[in-house]
């Protein structure tokens, strides 16, 4: 813990104290933690994985993925349009049952550490070098028998294109 008393000014340092304190609430108030992808490179013309991890603080359930409920919206990973890149149908990790609302039966939902793959193909013929891809992860947090408003977190993932590998000769190993 932070000590006050080497503290020249005690105000000064009570209100660093504060400003700690309030900045861990609004951190450990969040239910979904997005993890970084560090040196993701794709090349032209081959399908590849993107995966989109995301972390769900202690005690909290998210909505299952694909989950149809008439109080409850489903995990959903939704990409933007990037110049010369196909997105398919992100694929997520099986929900399990689980009582999301109080006195209601058990809805499938996601816990922990979630793994999100994403297909993606970068066409031939592409010229940038690095990109962007963005997207919005949609997701409805529940605790306690309480399920929380639906949040957004935005997704941005940095790529790097590889050259095009080329065609080995006909009947050379």
């Amino acid at each position: 813990m932070l000590a006050l008393a080497g503290c020249r000014s005690r105000p000064v340092g009570i209100l660093l104290l504060i400003a700690m304190l309030l900045s861990l609430a609004v951190h450990a108030a969040e239910p979904v933690q997005l993890w970084e992808e560090a040196d993701l490179r794709l090349r032209p013309g081959v399908s590849a994985q993107v995966v989109v991890r995301l972390s769900v603080a202690e005690g909290y359930r998210l909505v299952g993925a694909g989950v149809q409920h008439a109080q409850l919206k489903g995990l959903a990973l939704r990409m933007q349009p990037t110049p010369g890149v196909r997105f398919q149908a992100p694929r997520y990790p099986r929900p399990q049952p689980a009582p999301l609302l109080a006195g209601a039966p058990p809805v499938p939902a996601h816990e922990g550490v979630i793994a999100i793959r994403l297909p993606v193909v970068v066409a031939p013929g592409t010229k940038w070098r690095t990109s962007m891809l963005r997207g919005t992860l949609q997701y409805q947090a529940c605790r306690a028998g309480r399920c929380e408003a639906v949040r957004a977190l935005p997704v941005a993932i940095e790529v790097e294109l590889l050259a095009a590998q080329a065609a080995k000769p006909q009947g050379k190993p």
